[in-house]
């Protein structure tokens, strides 16, 4: 074998070693934080209730991408009952933005679930349960 591509393989592995090692020490250093941190900013977006039993962090299952899992997740509806019962949500997010001050979610898994919508009498449902955000409430300042 050519000694450049003998050399271009070493740098290769080494960089793969490198990345492994790396999220690794992430996953085991930060995991609570990470996830006490995306914990909160999740139930920031809530008025209601969101009850997790645990969580855990995995690098490696989507890769490039990792996930943040909350296991046994119930959120309460408008009416205080049951809105959403899941075994697991999974949140996933390219590992290098949690070298950032916000994590980019790419996406969200609910994993055996159950979504429990029900309307009153009037009509109103019961998942009216997210906090507006600020481009919502400068909008809707315009039209009163």
């Amino acid at each position: 074998m050519n000694k450049t591509v003998k050399k271009i393989l070493r740098i290769v592995a080494f960089a793969l070693i490198a990345l492994v090692v790396v999220s690794v020490s992430i996953g085991w250093f930060f995991s609570e934080q990470i996830g006490n941190r995306v914990f909160a900013e999740v139930q920031k977006s809530f008025k209601t209730e969101l009850k997790v039993k645990d969580f855990n962090i995995e690098l490696f299952s989507g890769f490039p991408s990792a996930s943040l899992n909350f296991k046994d997740v119930v959120l309460k509806d408008s009416k205080g009952q049951n809105l959403l019962e899941t075994d697991k949500i999974s949140f996933r997010f390219g590992l290098l933005s949690l070298l950032k001050e916000e994590i980019d979610v790419k996406s969200i898994l609910i994993d055996n679930g159950a979504l429990l919508i029900s309307y009153d009498k009037k009509g109103k449902p019961n998942y009216n349960v997210f906090k507006e955000s600020k481009d919502e409430k400068a909008s809707t300042k315009g039209l009163s």
